[in-house]
């Protein structure tokens, strides 16, 4: 009897991860998406934090260029942060309101084309913060242009993933 319940017990545990894979094909696509929209949005809250942490420096700087450079890179963090919190307004009304499991509604078709072009400008600002890195000699905004740059670089990651999920 000791050996029956021993044996019904391991047979169940052995049986739970085969039952649990066979409906992960559906729900793997949206729970990689999921995860992808989800460090997107940390994203946006550290662009937001530090777009308005270079708003202040720039404020408080009494050199022009370097006024100009910070309010530059403000500027890049507010349009990024706009940018991500569409693709993720975008995802909500998926994801949440449709409740659709193949992504295969308008909205997403909106979702594919508008992850497609934020990775172009993303690209671009990369670009653009790279630039800054490569052309200043002053320190500090040197360290905020590589603070940045990572962000974007995150952005970027799961932007491919988000791609690769959606095609």
């Amino acid at each position: 009897m000791r050996n029956f319940f021993l044996i019904i017990l391991l047979v169940s545990i052995i049986c739970i991860p085969v039952s649990a894979k066979c409906g992960e094909s559906e729900t793997s696509q949206k729970s990689n998406i999921a995860h992808s929209f989800k460090k997107l949005s940390e994203v946006e809250s550290a662009l937001k934090t530090m777009g308005v942490n270079l708003d202040n420096i720039a404020g408080s700087d009494s050199t022009p260029d370097r006024t100009f450079a910070l309010q530059d890179l403000a500027n890049l963090c507010r349009t990024s942060r706009l940018q991500v919190h569409g693709l993720n307004s975008i995802y909500s009304v998926i994801s949440i309101v449709k409740n659709e499991k193949r992504f295969e509604t308008k909205e997403a078709k909106e979702l594919k084309q508008k992850s497609i072009f934020a990775n172009h400008d993303f690209r671009r600002r990369q670009v653009f913060v790279n630039d800054i890195v490569i052309k200043t000699s002053d320190q500090k905004l040197k360290d905020l242009a590589y603070i940045l740059e990572a962000q974007l670089n995150i952005i970027l990651k799961q932007l491919k993933l988000i791609n690769i999920e959606l095609k």
